[in-house]
């Protein structure tokens, strides 16, 4: 699933966000009404339309799917379709913070926003003085694999108030887990 930058923390515009399992999703034919469909992506991240049967969803922008659909109606069924997608209600998103940090538990994000690890920790209370900031790590689900990995990533220079490099700086996915050990521990 290609990102345009990982490391960034803007707003994501609506014709690039990408879609989730649990997205609500409303997709519009002009001037053909038996094409339109709106549904909640199931687990499979597959969708039935009518006309051009299922098509593959989680895990494309907005855009893509938009351009998916017109290119294969416009196959075989209509002529230079115009197809509208949005989104009508977002799956909730969530990341898990936990070890030693102000406020460990679930945190929702903001689907049409990318949160950097950084700006979560400082939002949560930061991380306290006998945190382990040179291995904080995050567990992310990989879906071409089926395995969750680990990320480490070191943080020093933020606790003495410098600027983090954006490369230290990763963008939160869903579901990602973030654990700031004990100086000195492993959990």
């Amino acid at each position: 699933m290609p990102r345009k930058d990982l490391f960034s923390d803007e707003v994501i515009a609506p014709e690039d966000y990408t879609l989730v399992v649990g997205d609500m999703v409303d997709v519009q034919v002009y001037e053909h009404p038996e094409a339109n469909q709106e549904f909640v992506i199931p687990l499979s991240g597959k969708a039935s339309f009518p006309l051009i049967r299922e098509v593959e969803v989680a895990g494309k922008t907005v855009e893509q799917l938009q351009e998916e659909i017109q290119r294969r109606l416009d196959q075989r069924f209509i002529i230079n379709p115009q197809v509208r997608v949005l989104v009508t209600r977002y799956a909730e998103r969530r990341v898990y913070l936990q070890g030693e940090v102000a406020k460990a538990g679930a945190i929702s994000l903001d689907p049409l926003r990318r949160t950097t690890l950084v700006q979560l920790l400082i939002q949560h209370g930061w991380i306290s003085s006998s945190a382990d900031a040179e291995h904080v790590k995050v567990f992310r689900h990989n879906p071409e694999s089926g395995t969750r990995e680990m990320i480490v990533v070191s943080l020093p220079d933020a606790l003495n108030g410098e600027v983090i490099p954006r490369e230290k700086n990763i963008v939160l996915l869903p579901d990602d887990l973030v654990i700031v050990e004990k100086l000195g521990c492993v959990y």
